[in-house]
């Protein structure tokens, strides 16, 4: 048994060890309370601005806390993920998996599509749509639709998206946007947390403001593009302000109006941004960041910004360093920001899915493409899918979605906002082509669509095209049932185009094809991957001779009627230079006397083509071929082969017969991006082909497979598809074409 004395040194130890413990803690409580109050400030910058997450990290690694955050444009989306309760690897990596192209493209929104929506009114030259008003033409409010980025930025604070008071975030945020009515700076501290960050970061003219309590929101950088002052009202006894050094341009690149623009802009944000720096303290830390070779709009390079964030940060560091606190500090304050977040996205279940705030699209039909249910289990992701499967329609210019909570549950409400410049639509096309046979041609297009024009979603649409090939039609996509899956299809055509005959490699006519053609179809959908049609048609051509020798029938009026059929597959990303997906179009068409028809035959033809990504490249494997079975067509509706898309070497429309197949495998190796946003790209590319026209018109022997290969040049540039290629096919046949926007003759 231990004596009294031992025992009494004993609970002296006891003692001092528990008074030590107390005196650190509470030295450790009052050095936290005692700090310096730090607010870190993220400038604006587009891409550039990735950079700031690598300052938080460094910041992280420093053990350095944040009390408030303030930011701009991408500083306010860096910034809310941040003050939400992100860490620097968890942005970086939603950040870095972001495919931008996609983003701000629409290769994400045409999967979600129909056939029928794909394959209609597609522009090539330009991807400008204007509403029809009674005030005239109206603009869209940006160039980009903003729905995925919207998406993006709900998913990147689902945590914490929704706050009466952004003070109540984990860490206090602001982000900063222009009233462009006023010319204000508004602050935005409260309300939902996406739409602050889209408010802060609509570029004008490049994406649609942000509308909310009556006022009309663009980029906060045209007032405060580095929000030191407002950091400072919120908390900031010490402001460390991250900031994006844009290089001076160069004389050169201050050409034509459009620069001179951009200029502007740049220089109001580099004086206010400036304005700010000034007003920066002894004790403040300025991060300048410098990032030489990137642009606002590269976010192709938004991996690479985020290591040059860091090393700013890091030649700074003893500046940083007298904010550091110790491990356990550190740790402490930042396990009560973890605490406050508001958690990981969970899966709910929802007792009532509504669409909300439609004046023209039918909400029946728009709740069909809906997959989140009442009553199951629905997520985060599953939600932003269906938002963006309402998007894809084309009727909408953002969908929003919100989770309300009450007393008998969940409930799940979709906000689609009808495009205000609607719903009268007009797109208008180029096409220009050459080639060294001497054939040029262009022409000039201008689509209208009217949407809804009942409650089943009729889609009315109509197109006047003037040039090689002039045309007017109209037509009607009129859906049967609320699903939209079957559908009827009355079409009526007008159309004038030049036909060229060979006869061998000689070009011996010219005609003029002048046709009224009247369809009427009936279909199914098969998903957004395929549709399946059959009809009737009937159309009357009238053919003139304008030069040369006649092969063809001359100054003669043909009637043409029949049985259609129609079987179309289209999952690629992009109607024109698709970087994957495929592509299937077969076509029948049965010619009956007992209908009208001045011949009676049938033809068959297919198209296929499957496109694969390869190290950043492009395979392209197409396959074709057309038969009339018994020779039976008619001079005037046989097949042809030649020109840019087929057997390069021949002029366009060179074989012309009753039967032809045709192969082609093409390398494209892309050569530089030109806007990545836009899916913009210029290749370089070689392809191998082989084909044939059997039984042709000018009686030519045809045997075996020509072969042949191409060299070109090209993508989709500003101007819409460019195409420069040099063709040889077997037999000494060389062509060089140059084509830019749409195809004067499309497959």
């Amino acid at each position: 048994m231990p004596s009294v004395a031992r025992l009494g040194s004993r609970c002296t130890l006891a003692a001092v060890l528990l008074v030590a413990l107390f005196t650190a803690s509470s030295a450790m409580a009052q050095s936290e309370s005692h700090r310096p109050r730090i607010g870190l400030v993220l400038g604006g910058g587009g891409a550039r601005g990735a950079a700031h997450i690598g300052v938080i990290r460094v910041l992280e690694q420093q053990r350095i806390p944040v009390d408030c955050v303030a930011g701009t444009s991408m500083g306010a989306l860096v910034g809310a993920a941040y003050a939400s309760g992100m860490s620097a690897d968890e942005i970086d990596a939603l950040v870095s998996s972001i495919n931008w192209s996609e983003t701000f493209g629409s290769a994400g929104t045409r999967a979600m599509q129909p056939v029928h929506l794909k394959t209609g009114n597609t522009t090539y030259s330009n991807r400008l749509e204007f509403g029809l008003t009674k005030n005239g033409l109206l603009a869209p409010g940006g160039l980009v639709a903003s729905q995925q980025i919207d998406s993006i930025l709900r998913t990147i604070v689902s945590r914490a998206r929704y706050q009466e008071s952004f003070d109540d975030l984990p860490i206090p945020f602001r982000a900063v946007a222009t009233d462009v009515g006023s010319g204000e700076m508004l602050i935005l501290g409260g309300g939902d947390l996406s739409v602050a960050m889209r408010a802060s970061m609509a570029v004008p003219g490049a994406f649609a403001p942000v509308r909310l309590d009556n006022r009309v929101m663009v980029d906060g950088g045209l007032v405060r593009n580095l929000p030191v002052d407002i950091a400072r009202d919120m908390c900031a006894d010490v402001v460390i302000a991250s900031s994006l050094v844009s290089p001076e341009p160069d004389v050169e690149q201050l050409q034509g109006a459009l620069a001179i623009f951009g200029q502007m802009i740049d220089i109001l944000i580099k004086n206010n941004e400036r304005a700010q720096l000034a007003t920066l303290r002894a004790g403040d830390v300025p991060v300048m960041i410098s990032l030489p070779n990137m642009t606002s709009g590269d976010f192709d390079k938004v991996p690479t910004a985020i290591p040059l964030g860091e090393e700013a940060a890091r030649s700074v560091e003893s500046q940083l360093a007298r904010y550091s606190l110790s491990p356990e500090a550190y740790a402490q304050w930042r396990t009560r920001i973890e605490r406050a977040a508001a958690g990981e996205a969970r899966t709910i279940i929802v007792n009532d899915v509504r669409v909300e705030g439609l004046k023209l699209a039918n909400p029946q039909i728009v709740q069909r493409q809906i997959r989140s249910r009442a009553g199951k289990p629905v997520n985060e992701a599953q939600i932003v899918a269906d938002a963006q499967r309402i998007f894809s329609r084309g009727d909408y210019e953002t969908v929003d979605y919100q989770v309300t909570e009450s007393e008998s549950g969940h409930t799940l409400s979709f906000l689609p906002v009808e495009k205000p410049w609607g719903p009268h639509y007009l797109r208008f096309d180029l096409g220009l082509m050459s080639s060294t046979g001497g054939d040029t041609g262009f022409l000039l297009r201008l689509d209208h669509t009217r949407p809804w024009i009942n409650s089943l979603g009729g889609r009315w649409s109509n197109a006047l095209q003037v040039g090689r090939t002039a045309l007017v039609e109209t037509s009607l996509f009129q859906p049967l049932d609320l699903d939209q899956r079957f559908f009827v299809v009355p079409e009526l055509r007008f159309s004038r185009e030049q036909e060229d005959v060979y006869r061998g490699d000689d070009r011996v006519a010219r005609y003029q094809q002048t046709a009224l053609d009247g369809k009427l179809e009936a279909g199914a959908a098969l998903g957004n991957w395929g549709e399946l049609r059959l009809g009737l048609r009937h159309a009357r051509t009238d053919f003139t001779a304008e030069t040369g020798d006649p092969l063809l029938p001359q100054f003669r009026k043909v009637d043409s009627a029949g049985f259609t059929g129609k079987f179309l597959f289209d999952t690629r990303d992009s109607p024109f230079v698709p970087t994957r997906g495929g592509y299937v179009h077969l076509d029948f068409y049965s010619a009956d006397e007992s209908l009208g028809s001045d011949d009676a035959y049938q033809r068959v033809e297919l198209f296929a083509q499957h496109i694969r990504q390869f190290r950043g490249d492009l395979l392209y494997f197409e396959v074709a071929g057309g038969t009339d079975f018994d020779g039976d067509a008619p001079a005037y509706d046989l097949f042809t082969l030649g020109g840019a898309q087929s057997l390069a070497g021949f002029q366009q429309d060179e074989l012309r017969g009753h039967e032809y197949a045709y192969g082609r495998i093409a390398y494209l190796k892309k050569v530089t991006d030109l806007q990545t946003l836009l899916g913009q790209a210029l290749y370089a590319g070689i392809s191998l082909e082989a084909g044939n026209m059997f039984d042709r018109i000018d009686g030519a022997s045809a045997s075996g497979a020509i072969l042949g290969s191409t060299l070109f040049f090209g993508g989709r540039t500003p101007l819409g598809p460019l195409v420069i290629s040099f063709g040889y096919s077997e037999g000494g046949h060389k062509a060089a074409y140059l084509q830019l926007g749409r195809p004067l003759k499309e497959r």
